[in-house]
């Protein structure tokens, strides 16, 4: 299904590959200025041999949200394939969750942004990285709610690419067991500011090229 040319739409609950099917795909494209908004949305949630499910968001001006408190599940445990495109292919393109939990699981990838093209994901709620994986391009936006809590468990990896991420009041980051990983690429760095927290634990992995606690004049843990 593709959304564009300004296009808007209104839909609940909505899942993007579902069942066990064999070789199953499916995308949904929102682009040039399209706006729909969704319920909980569930892409690949469980896992079948080939299965493929794919959200991309490109353009300026496109958007697609979620409605009030929607939870957002990229992927399964198991087999298959899902993946969220946010300025991938296009510079500008937006994805806002709902105030749910946004899990990335084990067959699951979020890119935001890549090469000269930029994105923006912006998660409401607290975000669990569960041996998935979120990548966030050059020049590109990830906009975790003040007060909320990324995890990044049982082998889960974030990759960020940008060189002014700024936590937001509050949040709280979770790196933790072997193979989980948060890293700043190339010379970027990490401000733990506005009484922001970053837990590294039980053989979890933080790297970045330097980390700046308090470095503005707020707390940070």
């Amino acid at each position: 299904i593709t959304f564009s040319n300004a296009a808007t739409g209104s839909l609940g609950a909505t899942t993007l590959v579902g069942g066990s099917t064999t070789g199953s795909t499916g995308t949904l494209n929102v682009l040039s200025g399209a706006t729909p908004s969704f319920g909980n949305l569930f892409i690949t949630n469980s896992g079948g041999t080939g299965m493929s499910g794919t959200i991309n968001v490109n353009g300026t001006g496109s958007l697609l949200s979620q409605t009030g408190a929607s939870q957002l599940t990229v992927g399964n445990g198991t087999l298959g394939t899902a993946t969220i495109n946010i300025g991938t292919t296009a510079t500008d393109g937006t994805f806002s969750t709902g105030t749910g939990l946004t899990l990335i699981n084990k067959t699951g990838t979020v890119n935001v942004g890549s090469g000269a093209n930029s994105g923006t994901f912006n998660v409401n709620g607290d975000v669990t990285i569960d041996n998935g994986a979120l990548n966030l391009g050059a020049g590109s936006t990830f906009a975790l709610a003040s007060g909320k809590t990324m995890t990044i468990q049982n082998g889960g990896t974030a990759t960020f690419s940008v060189n002014n991420y700024i936590p937001p009041s509050g949040a709280i980051y979770n790196v933790t067991g072997a193979g989980s990983t948060w890293q700043f690429t190339g010379s970027n760095s990490l401000p733990i500011v506005f009484n922001s927290q970053v837990n590294v634990s039980a053989g979890g992995t933080l790297s970045a090229n330097a980390i700046n606690v308090a470095s503005n004049g707020t707390a940070g843990t």
